[in-house]
C-alpha cells in the first residue's frame, strides 16, 4: 500500500463490515457467555423488580433470556430494525433489601471498534494519522454515543418487561 492510496481505508471497511456480518449472523446466534459479558454499565440506578425473570421474551427493541440464576443475555435481532445491529449486553440479578437489583452492561458489535483502532494505528504508522486518527475516533465516538442511547431506552424496556411480563406501552407522541 502506497501512502494516499486508499487501499487501507477499503481493508479497514472490508473488516468493519466482514466483522459486523460475523457478529450480529453468528455470535449473537450462539448465544455464547463470554461475549456478552464484557461490555459498558449503564450509568445510571435502575429501580429494583419485587422478583426474578424467568424463561425468556422480546421487548420492542431486543430479545432476551434467562442464562443463567442471576443472569439474563439480551441482544438486538438482526431481523428486526428497532435498535441498531450488534447491540447486546446482560443484566446481573442481584437480591437487595428492596428487591432484585439489575446490574446492566451493554456492548456495542466490537468489530467495528477494532477496525476503526486498526485503521487508526496502520495509518499512524503509514504516517497518514493525521487523516486517519480523527477518522477513527469519530467512528468510534459516533457508535459509542449512539448504542448507549439506545442501551437507555433498552434497560427502561426490559424493566419493564420483567416487572409486566409484557411491552411497555407506546411512546406519547410528540
Amino acid at each position: 500500500m502506497e501512502p494516499g492510496s486508499l487501499a487501507l481505508a477499503v481493508a479497514a471497511g472490508i473488516v468493519f463490515l466482514g466483522g459486523m456480518v460475523l457478529e450480529t449472523r453468528v455470535l449473537l446466534r450462539l448465544r455464547w457467555d463470554w461475549y456478552f459479558l464484557p461490555g459498558f454499565p449503564l450509568g445510571a440506578r435502575i429501580v429494583p423488580i419485587p422478583r426474578p425473570p424467568e424463561g425468556g421474551g422480546r421487548t420492542r427493541s431486543v430479545r432476551w433470556e434467562v442464562a443463567a440464576p442471576h443472569l439474563v443475555r439480551f441482544w438486538a435481532d438482526p431481523s428486526d430494525r428497532s435498535a441498531p445491529s450488534g447491540l447486546h449486553g446482560v443484566v446481573i440479578l442481584a437480591q437487595g433489601r428492596q428487591g432484585v437489583e439489575l446490574g446492566f452492561r451493554w456492548a456495542p458489535p466490537w468489530t467495528p471498534i477494532l477496525a476503526a483502532t486498526w485503521l487508526a494505528v496502520l495509518g499512524a504508522a503509514r504516517g497518514e494519522g493525521h487523516v486517519t486518527v480523527p477518522i477513527a475516533a469519530a467512528i468510534v465516538l459516533g457508535i459509542g454515543l449512539l448504542y448507549a442511547q439506545q442501551a437507555r431506552r433498552v434497560a427502561a424496556e426490559l424493566r419493564w418487561a420483567f416487572v409486566r411480563g409484557d411491552e411497555p406501552p407506546e411512546d406519547p407522541p410528540g
